[in-house]
């Protein structure tokens, strides 16, 4: 039998890659950022004598760094990318006071659309148990250098966002870990949003934290001056959790809102050019929206400059917001965070953008005056008696809580026109107190540890500000307390002290919600 040899002793010779012959640009050219040439016919070749030359595309301008350093930026230039040079790295010092990410120079248009049966074909799916995240936290888990501070983003940091009941597939882990798959830098931001959130506890945690934040955005910053073909999904993804990061660790209020204003590019970006299915961008739009609305009302001027009016932007995406690619059991459930308060959020974004334009034109106060019927007039939705049979009774109590949810912000906004409309209306008015008076009610009615308790952020600070009753202010204080600890968010606890200060003592009166028309002030508390 004739014995079997190798053919060489150093193995096989490295194979030479074919052109894949991709029109108008192969991967190959696209890769070296050369032009890519095609001949007029098939059988055409160069002439005798013809020399072939390689005509290099020219750099497009990639993503920046822009630090925080208090009331001056300072940019960082980015250096020119070196094929053959080792990986540049910036320093994790440096980074750590990062600011924001500046976008892509293009001029993205807001009007083109993604068709929303591109990827479904218009199909509808039922519900369905979400069996697969537990696959992807196990396997994740198995790879992750720092399997604790995965399980923390995962079973902390991610629940602390995730407050609406929805189908599986628009939660923010099915959109959110998957991305860790694929992406290492994804990996060092969960870690990084994880020991963020055992640091609030644990004070021995907080230098590991400040490291993984740094070296999360060295990371990030890497990646990001590698992109080739502008943004990608992960990247707004990782703006968004980077926003919600800084919000829940109390930071200045114009880091959030310049990642959120950067993280609004990139999504533009992935719906111009299709590179999101229509789930994914789903998500992402209404995170994005719902800090956006919320951050609206107490930003300073520099905040509210940075991000475009809600009158344009809610129409901008609300084909996307709206559209409803799985069947569940009641329609807001096809909304993650915003829940049964889908359409009285939107109002509160403009309302709140109002109180940035005072003093108030005409055409403002007639702008007013429309919303104001506007919220008089919008229905709360009902749990239909198909879904008292098809849910479970906890899903049920969840539902309803979401619902209560939208009656406290419905009457949050008539607070905030009454006030917008009549400047010297007192909080002390029976009809103001009335309003107030629901509030504390339906306040009442959520359980305590209901997950909606995390995005009352916003009606807690306007109900508190309208409050005169020492009983209703001591309610709102613990409740500030208590959630702050209970969820593990500061920027609570910063809000029930500047309700203290809003009230004043019976010695030295605060300034109530006059507080409102005083940007200064109000901009000391961060939503």
């Amino acid at each position: 039998m004739k014995s079997v040899k190798k053919r060489t002793r150093s193995g096989c010779r490295r194979r030479k890659v074919k052109c894949d012959e991709v029109k108008p640009a192969c991967s190959g050219c696209r890769k070296s950022n050369i032009k890519c040439l095609w001949p007029n016919n098939e059988k055409q070749s160069l002439s005798h004598g013809e020399q072939f030359h390689i005509e290099r595309l020219p750099q497009t301008k990639r993503f920046q760094f822009v630090m925080y350093r208090g009331d001056q930026d300072k940019e960082v230039p980015e250096q020119p990318e070196q094929p053959e040079e080792p990986e540049q790295v910036v320093d994790p010092a440096v980074v750590d006071s990062l600011e924001e990410l500046v976008p892509f120079e293009s001029v993205v248009s807001p009007s083109l659309d993604v068709p929303l049966d591109r990827e479904y074909s218009n199909a509808v799916y039922s519900m369905a148990p979400s069996n697969a995240l537990v696959a992807w936290g196990t396997s994740l888990s198995t790879d992750n250098e720092s399997p604790l501070l995965f399980q923390a983003f995962l079973e902390g940091f991610l629940n602390s966002v995730s407050p609406q009941p929805c189908h599986p597939r628009l939660s923010p882990q099915a959109n959110f870990v998957p991305l860790a798959m694929s992406n290492p830098t994804m990996m060092d931001i969960f870690n990084a949003c994880g020991a963020s959130f055992l640091s609030r506890t644990d004070p021995s945690m907080r230098v590991e934290a400040k490291r993984r934040y740094s070296l999360c955005l060295t990371n990030f910053a890497n990646s990001l001056s590698k992109a080739q073909e502008g943004a990608e999904e992960w990247m707004a993804a990782a703006v968004i959790l980077l926003c919600l990061r800084d919000k829940f660790s109390g930071t200045s209020p114009i880091v959030p809102a310049s990642h959120l204003a950067k993280a609004l590019e990139m999504i533009r970006q992935l719906r111009k050019k299709g590179k999101s299915s229509v789930i994914s961008l789903k998500f992402l739009v209404e995170s994005f929206l719902f800090n956006y609305t919320v951050m609206l009302l107490t930003g300073t001027q520099e905040v509210v400059q940075r991000l475009p009016s809600p009158f344009e932007v809610y129409d901008e995406w609300r084909t996307i917001l709206d559209c409803t690619p799985f069947h569940t059991a009641l329609p807001f459930m096809k909304y993650p965070v915003f829940g049964a308060a889908r359409q009285v959020y939107e109002i509160a974004a403009k309302v709140s953008w109002l109180y940035s334009r005072l003093p108030l034109s005409a055409l403002d106060k007639a702008v007013a005056c429309d919303l104001l019927r506007q919220t008089y007039t919008t229905e709360l939705p009902e749990i239909s008696s198909s879904a008292k049979t098809e849910l479970l009774p906890s899903e049920l109590v969840h539902l309803q809580e979401s619902i209560y949810l939208a009656d406290i912000i419905r009457s949050c906004c008539i607070l905030l026109l009454h006030k917008l409309l009549f400047p010297r209306l007192e909080k002390n008015d029976p009809s103001v107190q009335e309003i107030v008076g629901n509030i504390i009610n339906r306040l009442y009615a959520l359980t305590a540890e209901s997950p909606i308790w995390i995005i009352c952020a916003w009606p807690l600070l306007v109900c508190g500000m309208a409050t005169s009753a020492v009983s209703h202010q001591h309610f709102i204080y613990s409740q500030c307390q208590r959630c702050a600890s209970r969820f593990q968010m500061e920027f609570l606890d910063q809000i029930g002290k500047f309700l203290v200060s809003v009230w004043g003592t019976e010695n030295e009166p605060g300034m109530g919600w006059d507080c409102l028309f005083n940007r200064d002030i109000i901009s000391r508390v961060y939503l």
